[in-house]
């Protein structure tokens, strides 16, 4: 074997180590969905409110196949490799049997980028969504989180859309500069929601005193952390980061950097499908710190009409 040879070998093995990682954690993150999805559905089904039973029921069915359409790519991309990569040796060598894989993978190359972009967007659609809430009285707040959502979306289509167009030319390029403005876009309007979110939040428990609320004080805390999105504001930064150290060819080039932010690039998008969800069964079992912020300000009509309670 030349050391041609050798070093192709292990650069096929270091591939096939980080494509069982993702299968795994893929699998790992859409059973967990899958759970999510089962018990919101038997807590939605005998729900006398039909009107947010439609809404939840709709947003399900736009996680669950976006998320089935981004695990059956992963899988997809694993077994290519596994096929054509490593079982179906060739006369040519291991280059050729590279470039065979390769081959065989460019339709799923195309549609690689989609569910992953449309689960980011489903998660920031419900932080803004909580955002909008609480600033039913403030229209500059509304129309600031319509713009951006907006322009968000728009953005991550775009980026998309770009990536199918330029597949070939940019496999040399990590990051061009709409999927800087795509990120960069989709982490403000995370991070505006978020604080504006747990401001309205704070003004409304700081006025709470007692023991039961002093009791309750942490899992509020908590609640609100899920909810508001701040958990998913912190991977979306955390996100971008890993983003900044892909661009250098030396870090990016270092193996345990791979597993690293392929493990967190995993955690990212099994949060983004499992975020809504979360949001989801708080509404359902009544225990939204959110909701309780906007009862406090709101007449009974007004909530009925943003918590979708109400029949058709």
């Amino acid at each position: 074997m030349t050391p041609e040879d050798q070093a192709l070998l292990v650069i096929f093995g270091q591939q096939t180590l980080l494509e069982i990682i993702d299968v795994i954690m893929s699998s790992f993150y859409y059973g967990v969905c899958l759970l999510g999805a089962c018990v919101l559905t038997a807590w939605i089904l005998p729900s006398p409110e039909q009107g947010r039973s439609k809404i939840f029921i709709g947003s399900f069915v736009a996680i669950l196949i976006s998320f089935t359409w981004g695990n059956i790519i992963i899988n997809a991309f694993a077994a290519i490799q596994a096929r054509y990569g490593m079982m179906e040796q060739l006369h040519e060598g291991l280059e050729a049997q590279g470039a065979a894989a390769a081959a065989k993978s460019v339709w799923w190359d195309y549609v690689n980028p989609w569910p992953v972009t449309i689960n980011l967007l489903l998660g920031d659609y419900i932080v803004a969504w909580r955002a909008w809430i609480l600033s039913q009285k403030s229209r500059f707040w509304k129309v600031l989180l319509a713009g951006m959502t907006i322009c968000n979306t728009v953005l991550n289509i775009a980026d998309c859309i770009w990536a199918n167009v330029t597949l070939h030319e940019m496999l040399s390029l990590q990051f061009g500069p709409l999927d800087w403005l795509s990120l960069t876009f989709s982490l403000a309007i995370n991070l505006i929601s978020t604080l504006l979110i747990s401001w309205k939040a704070w003004k409304h428990y700081s006025n709470l005193s007692g023991s039961s609320y002093t009791a309750n004080r942490t899992l509020k805390l908590l609640l609100l952390l899920v909810e508001s999105g701040g958990i998913f504001c912190l991977l979306q930064l955390a996100n971008l980061i890993f983003d900044i150290f892909d661009t250098s060819p030396v870090i990016s080039a270092e193996f345990s950097f791979n597993i690293a932010s392929l493990v967190f690039n995993n955690t990212l998008i099994g949060f983004s499908a499992l975020y809504p969800i979360a949001v989801f069964l708080l509404i359902q079992s009544n225990t939204s710190p959110v909701i309780e912020t906007f009862h406090s300000s709101q007449s009974p009509a007004e909530s009925d009409t943003i918590t979708g309670n109400h029949s058709d």
